[in-house]
Parts: C-alpha cells; structure tokens; sequence
C-alpha cells in the first residue's frame, strides 16, 4: 500500500527493525539512521522491535542505542513484554504511515507488507507482490529475463536433496533470499560443491548457484518521484583491494580492504546504461518509493543485475545517504523526499548555532575508526538547536581540510583523500555538478533547495581554525591525535577541545607507563597484568625464555605499546606462535590474516607505523560466558569477566557510567565486535544474576580514583577485567578519546545514566564540560 498523500502536519511515523535473518543487527544500525534524521518538527516517531519469533516490542529512544539484536533480545525477555495483536494493531493503526527498516526475511519478502496491508496501514516501499519478487533471486532473475534483462544460469539446492552437476569453473553459492553478503561462499571446483552449500545452509536451508563473473561490481539506488517514475541516482563502484570476496566485514567495517567510487568510475555510456536499465529494472518488477539494485558491468559491457533490494541498507553513511549526498540533499531532506517526494529547505533559524568544527581522519591505525567517529558525532549534532557541526578532514600527510557533506560519507581516509584530488580539478567537478543537476530535475528539485550543496574542499590550518571557531571537537584515534600532541597545540593555541588534557592524553596512550602510574597509585583492589616490553630487534626464542624465567603466564597478550581498538592484539600460547606473531609484527604487511598465528583469532589489523616495541601482557583468564538461546551460560573459570566503563564529567566531579560486559566470539575482541554494529555482544549492567549491584558500585568508586590517578578529566573509558565477587579490578588500558562511533557502547552507557542522556544530549555535554574547563584555566 503507497503512503497516503495528504499535507505532513507532525506525521506520526512507526519504524519497524529487527526480524528474524541474519541482517538483524544492519537492521538496528538502519532504524538508529533513520531515527536520527527524521526531521522531529515533522515527524513523531516511535519504534517498534521484531524478535526472532516475530514478535512485536514497542521501545523506547534509549533502548534503539543497544548495540546488537541479541542485546535487545535478551534485555526485552527481562522487562519487555511482548505485544499482542489487538495491542500491535492498535499502535498501528495510531500512526499515519511506517517505514520499514527490516531487511532479509519477513522485511523484504512481502510478509510484513502483508501485515500491514491486512490493517490497511500505509507504508514506505514496495508491495508485498514485488518484494517477494526481488526476494527470491531466482525468481528476480526470471522476472528480469522475461523483461528482456540478460540474466546468467543458475541453480537452486533445497538443504538435503540431491546436488546438481555444475560445470567446471568458478561459482558463487550463496542463500536464495539473503544479504548483506551474509552466507556467500565461492565454489573453484565441483568436489568442494557440498560442503559449500552446508556452510551456506546454516543461514537458509535454500541456496542458488550461480556462475562467478569477472567484471566490475556497482550498486545503485533508485528513487521514485512525485510523478511515479523511477530515477536512478549516480551508481557507486565496487573496488575490492586483495580478493574478491565481498563479505560482511568488507561490507561494514571500513577499511582499506574495500574501496567505493561514488560516482563510478565508469565512462559516460556505461553509466548512462546502468541508470536507464537500474530504473526500468525498477518499474518491471513494481517496486516503489526506493530501493538499490546491486550489479556487474561484465568484460563485454553487459549489465547484470544480481541482487535486487527491496530496502536498501539506511546507516548514515550507506550507499543511499552517499548517492543523494551527491545531490547536495542532506539525510533529514532524502527521508522527507523518500516519504512526501517533495524537499523543503530547512528553516534558517538554525543557522544562528554556534559553529563546532569536527577534525577526523589522520594516519594512525585506528583512522578508519575515527572517521566513522568523527562522521557520527557531526551527524548526530546536526539536529543540535546548541551547535552547527562543520566537518574538518585531517589527510593521511596532516593537511587540514573543510568537505561537503558528500565526503563526510566517505568510508574511509583514503577514499576521502581521492575525492579531494578529483574536486580539484575544475572539470571533473563541473561534470560532476552538471550530472546531479539532471538528476535533480528529474527528481523535480530545485537546486537552490538542497541543504548540502557539493562544494571544492578548502585547505585550512590548526591555527585559522582557532581564530575562527571557540571549540574544536576531536575525532581523532591513536598517534598524535590521542597522544597528547595535538592537545598540546590547542593548548597553546587557547582552543578549547573535548577530553582529557594533553599530559593524560600522552601518559594513558603509553599502556606500559599506564600501568606503572596504576602501580604507583596503589588503589586498594586495583592492580595491572604483569607486563615486558621487548624490542622488536630482541630474539623471540630468548625472550620467551626469559618470559618462562619471569614467571609469565602460559598464554600471554601481545599489543602495540601505543595503540588502541584492538590494532595488534593476539593472545599467544607457544614459542611457534610467539615467534610467527613476532615476524609479522616486524614485516611491511598491514594485517595478519585469519587463522595465520593460530586457528582461534579473526584478521588483526597492524599499526601504520612500524613498531619499535612489543608490549607483552600475562593473559587474563576470564569465566567462560555464552548466550544461548537468550540464556547466559556462565561458566566459572576464575570469576574475571572483561569490562569497560565510561567516566563523564569535571575532573573534580567524574561520574563513573555503568560498565559494559562484553561477551567476545573470539579470545581477544576484534574491531568486529568493538566497531560493527550487529556483532559484539554487550550487556549494560552486567546480569544482576551474576554480578551483585554492591560489587558494580564497588567498582565504580575503584574506577574514580583510578581516573583521578591518571588525571582523566572530560570522558574517558577505561577497559579492565573485573571479579565478579570481590569487585577486584586489572586494569587493561584507559582511551581518552574513546570512539564515539553509531553503536558504542558509550552511548549505552550514557542512556543508562539516572537522567538518561541520548547521543546527542550526551556530545552536547561532553563540549559543555570543555569549554568549562578551559573558562577556568583562564
């Protein structure tokens, strides 16, 4: 059903996430965007949660900042009830229109448009006919084919009957009706057919075979305008660095392994083509409103469609926010178009904020991070009544830049960096300006109404910026920017930032001096893990003996002394592993593969910097903790469990947050589990079950003078192993700039406070408590 057409008048808009794939945890990440930037003067929204079961949980704005679906899954079987159908039709039928926001089952296969249809609910997207014909990609694929679409063979395996023969070569396998590159698996030849398809039949218990292509991978998103017709926006390319697995890791965490070009880099009359073909693609299988079509421009210049999307992904910096930002249309304006396929310019009261520039990016391991920091704490205040974010890009050569909204969505530093190159050339982007024009009329918006116009980035400096602004907020990760460099400058520039001053910042980035100051202290039940420094150049088989001398641990830590967001850290447990770590720490590579040490990490990604010292720790063994079946298994191995809290506020008065119990699917915590929202596991208390509220407050008064000790004053987070009987505490690291990044648990946290504070309430704070500091210096 297409949403009703009458005047927005403080439309009430229901948003729908969760459900039962495994894109569940995209799904929150796509329901927290669209909550963010749904304009609040237009729009009343509520949210509502869709368990496994298909169960229905209306909850509330603090609650959407979980992190992942299991977090709410079990925080909801403890507090929430579930809503039954005369309860869920009625809030239904309260609001004037929903948007869906659940991808993969029941959100993109018509289920959900039926039930909302049956109410006679109006809705955003298409009806339940053609998502269940992009949903099954056989049967996309036949619906494109009989539209005159060049489509490929395929095969379709149902979990337990016989496999087809393939021919020799190299094939895709991959569920009938999944995304988000969930469950892919590549087929090189036919003896490796069956255990492929088991590994893919643990998501869905149908598969399709299809051939693997060689060509060039894009995606699109197309747009419907007030008119009915379907306009296709400019199409992003697909670049893949080492292979051409395009997996969920690639997909969502940004690194250099995966690099997008928005827009493509394809000559005009491929471009031309995938747009024309992407719209009538669009309007053959009767979509509506929006979606994104995934393809292959093959070796000949074919166009193959291979995935359709009846909901496209919507976190802020999603190929759907990035195309329209190229339109210069700001997220608040494309979800107003998506709903009333008109764009209003926002109201010019708001350009009485203050103006709060926002620095991200830099060369340091963790710049990937603070990009998707930095980018969400200027997102989040966006629709701050205090500040005006403006968005400042430090280069991976220290250059300083303002950019358009449009490179804020970039995803990584060295994607921006290229946008930067190509504006500069006056050609490139005026052609490009001249292509969002035409889309633009096609889309029947007026360029003078678009909030974000693309414009050539400006080069600035640290000490223009500290003229022309009262506050610089950082986003930066690691090296100077979190060592304490960086804040020296301001410092002498007089120009207030966020987060602890420079002599915290540099002694917490020192994780060997942090320990010693922590030891210095003498904190009653606070200590540190036993600690070597090597040097890079020291034999591995003499250190490990002097470690066995020493009376180290039989499985040790290996970290970076000097970095952060889990960059380098492997736990090692023999002088074969030791000494294969060891050589990849001193080699030119910037990662150490999966399973390349030993079978139990994920990829760990190395520090730019070549390091100079190994900092070696005694690992902590910690209980063996499970969810299962929204069931924590605990089991007691030696009642330390890894935490990590957040402290707010003057240096005289730090509040210390409720701790975050993180359960990791490996023996260190990736940047996975850290940074993509829908992966790592946290639990804001810890269950009273098993942690008493007594031992939390005890650690929260340990956690303030371990603060104090090492002068944090702002926010901070503090990450530390915990017992759980004696509140004991072994502390790991203390980050001064933590990441502030759509799913950090810092937000968690902060919404768990007595008075709740949301994102943004919470970054509003955090400039508040800088200011503050420096008025009193002065």
């Amino acid at each position: 059903m297409r949403q009703k057409t009458s005047p927005i008048n403080q439309k009430r808009i229901a948003i729908i996430c969760g459900g039962p794939s495994a894109e569940r945890g995209i799904s929150l990440n796509s329901a927290r965007s669209l909550f963010d930037n749904l304009n609040p003067q237009q729009y009343q929204l509520l949210v509502l949660y869709v368990n496994p079961k298909l169960q229905f949980f209306q909850i509330n704005e603090t609650e959407i900042y979980s992190n992942t679906p299991l977090d709410f899954d079990y925080k909801l079987q403890k507090s929430g009830k579930a809503l039954s159908k005369i309860q869920l039709k009625k809030i239904l039928q309260s609001v004037d229109l929903v948007f869906p926001a659940i991808h993969g089952t029941y959100g993109e296969d018509g289920q959900l448009q039926q039930l909302l249809e049956k109410f006679n609910i109006p809705y955003i997207g298409s009806s339940p006919a053609a998502c269940l014909n992009t949903a099954n990609k056989q049967l996309c694929q036949k619906v494109l084919k009989k539209n005159g679409f060049f489509t490929l063979k395929n095969y379709v395996v149902k979990q337990g009957s016989r496999l087809p023969k393939i021919p020799l070569g190299s094939w895709v396998a991959k569920p009938l009706h999944g995304g988000s590159s969930i469950g892919v698996e590549y087929i090189r030849s036919p003896d490796q057919l069956k255990p492929k398809l088991a590994a893919v039949f643990k998501h869905e218990n149908q598969a399709i075979i299809e051939p693997e292509v060689q060509g060039r991978e894009f995606t699109i998103i197309v747009l419907e305008n007030d008119n009915g017709s379907p306009v296709a926006l400019m199409p992003t390319e697909i670049e893949l660095a080492q292979d051409r697995f395009f997996d969920y890791r690639k997909k969502y965490l940004p690194t250099a392994e995966t690099r997008y070009h928005t827009p493509a880099r394809f000559d005009a009359l491929t471009t031309a083509k995938i747009r024309t073909q992407a719209a009538h693609a669009f309007q053959c299988l009767g979509m509506n409103d929006v979606g994104r079509l995934d393809g292959w421009v093959l070796k000949d210049g074919t166009i193959w469609f291979s995935d359709i999307n009846a909901i496209s992904g919507m976190e802020q910096n999603s190929f759907l926010f990035q195309q329209a930002a190229l339109l210069g249309l700001s997220h608040s304006q494309l979800l107003d178009y998506i709903i009333t396929k008109k764009v209003t310019k926002s109201p010019p009261n708001l350009a009485l904020r203050e103006e709060i520039p926002i620095i991200f990016g830099g060369n340091t391991a963790e710049r990937q991070v603070s990009v998707m920091s930095g980018t969400n704490v200027w997102m989040k205040l966006k629709s701050s009544k205090k500040y005006k974010p403006i968005p400042l890009f430090l280069s991976f050569d220290q250059k300083i830049f303002y950019i358009p909204q449009f490179l804020c969505l970039q995803h990584t530093v060295e994607e921006i960096s290229e946008k930067i190159k190509h504006f500069k050339d006056p050609k490139q982007f005026q052609k490009l300006e001249k292509e969002a024009d035409l889309i633009l009329k096609e889309l029947n918006i007026r360029k003078d109404q678009v909030d974000e116009p693309i414009f050539i980035p400006r080069q600035t400096s640290i000490e223009s910026i500290s003229k022309d602004y009262g506050f610089l907020f950082l986003g930066l990760h690691g090296g100077a920017g979190e060592n304490g460099a960086f804040q020296a400058i301001l410092e002498r520039l007089k120009l207030p930032y966020n987060g602890p001053g420079s002599a915290a910042s540099e002694l917490c980035m020192d994780k060997f001096a942090t320990g010693q100051r922590i030891e210095t202290a003498k904190i009653q039940g606070v200590s540190i893990a036993k600690k070597y420094l090597m040097s890079i150049t020291e034999d591995p088989k003499k250190t490990w003996a002097n470690l066995q001398k020493l009376q180290f641990a039989k499985s040790i830590i290996l970290k970076p002394r000097g970095d952060g967001c889990s960059a380098g850290v492997i736990r090692i447990n023999s002088l074969e592993e030791f000494t294969k770590a060891v050589q990849h720490f001193k080699s030119d590579k910037n990662l150490i593969p999966a399973g390349a040490i030993h079978k139990l990490h994920g990829q760990i990604d190395l520090p730019e910097k070549k390091l100079s010292e190994i900092l070696i720790e005694d690992f902590i063994l910690t209980d063996k903790i499970t969810l299962n079946k929204l069931k924590i298994h605990w089991q007691t191995q030696s009642d330390y469990v890894e935490i990590t809290v957040g402290v707010l506020g003057e240096k005289e008065n730090l509040i210390v947050m409720s701790p975050s119990q993180t359960i990791s699917n490996m023996e260190t915590l990736s940047l996975e589990e850290k940074f993509m929202g829908g992966t790592g596991i946290n639990l804001v208390p810890p269950p009273v079950a098993f942690v008493k509220s007594s031992v939390i407050a005890q650690v929260k008064l340990r956690l303030q003078k371990v603060a104090v000790a090492l002068g944090i004053e702002g926010y901070s987070r503090i990450d530390c192993f915990m017992n759980r009987i004696t509140g004991e505490l072994i502390i790991i690291e203390a980050n001064t700039l933590p990441a502030l990044t759509p799913s950090t648990t810092f937000f968690q946290q902060a919404a768990s406070l007595p008075t709740p504070l949301n994102p943004q309430l919470l970054l509003e704070k955090i400039i508040e408590i800088g200011k503050n500091r420096f008025q009193k210096k002065s």
